[in-house]
């Protein structure tokens, strides 16, 4: 997967911008169940690929960009206020929004919003 990654930000001239996972198997807490720290732990092969990913563009001299994680799949990537996520499902709840009460996938609102941050903080090439 790093591989054909690498490959299309070569062939179509892109950055690579991605979230920043340090440090994310320390920040989960074990035991009583927890939801967040189950999903930090399991996001491991996620850090893992990214540092293949990232290895790989210094090679080829691909801009390889880390932005802030904190609620990007839980802040509205058209108004930035927090709304509501159910799993797959991201709602605005801001009425002033342009897309208040519109149902959108939580991945793709959280892409928007990882896009829009490398743009806003300029991002720290890597």
């Amino acid at each position: 997967i790093s591989k054909k990654i690498i490959n299309y930000a070569l062939k179509n001239k892109l950055k690579i911008v991605v979230e920043n996972l340090k440090g994310i198997r320390n920040s989960s807490r074990k035991g009583n169940g927890s939801k967040k720290g189950n999903r930090l732990v399991n996001s491991w092969s996620f850090y893992r690929l990214q540092t293949f990913i990232e290895y790989k563009s210094k090679e080829l001299e691909i801009p390889f960009i880390k932005v802030n994680p904190h609620y990007t799949s839980q802040e509205c990537s058209y108004c930035q206020v927090i709304g509501k996520r159910d799993r797959d499902k991201f709602t605005c709840n801001n009425k002033h929004c342009k897309s208040y009460k519109i149902i959108r996938h939580s991945d793709i609102n959280a892409a928007f919003n990882v896009g829009k941050r490398s743009l806003q903080e300029g991002g720290r090439t890597q």
